[in-house]
């Protein structure tokens, strides 16, 4: 099997002579080298904040900036205490775990509620019960509060634009 054209990498190839890495890369960055990696000799604790963006937020998050996300909008940390010896982990549970000190015990809850924020003062400890019953209240607050917000603004095209705009972002934890 031919290998990724990439020199030094040895991986076969995926798709546009590229390994599964780099074409991600390049479908992502723009090109199949670049991309907001860490150096590889950082500890995880040092690799890990050095995807942490702590001033994009008005809200006080401090945001993810790198990687995909799970199919729920919850970011995956990879730590690497050794070459061959990886581990995932939510980024949000290794930020409550250096703040801590501890793993924690149960779920952790974003009372935030930005799944990307990773500041250890906006997660607490709750039972999944509680972690669902909180976020179903929320989703039901936001949809009658959104529902009245458009009534209000039914007819002025450019408030209605603006509110728009707003609810994108803060629903995208940029607000």
């Amino acid at each position: 099997m031919a290998e990724c054209t990439i020199q030094d990498c040895t991986k076969i190839i995926n798709a546009n002579g590229f390994c599964s890495a780099h074409y991600h890369r390049q479908q992502r960055y723009g090109a199949p080298l670049a991309g907001p990696r860490a150096p590889y000799n950082l500890s995880p604790e040092e690799r890990f904040w050095h995807y942490v963006d702590k001033t994009s937020s008005s809200k006080g998050c401090w945001l993810w900036s790198s990687g995909g996300r799970t199919k729920d909008g919850y970011v995956l940390f990879e730590i690497k205490n050794k070459p061959g010896d990886r581990q995932s982990m939510l980024a949000h549970r290794y930020a409550w775990s250096l703040a801590n000190g501890r793993d924690p015990e149960e779920e952790l809850h974003h009372t935030c509620y930005v799944r990307h924020c990773v500041n250890p003062d906006h997660l607490i400890e709750a039972t999944r019960q509680q972690n669902l019953s909180d976020g179903n209240e929320r989703r039901q607050l936001e949809r009658h509060a959104y529902e009245y917000l458009l009534n209000q603004y039914a007819g002025d095209e450019d408030r209605l634009e603006i509110f728009l705009h707003q609810y994108a972002n803060m629903n995208n934890g940029l607000g």
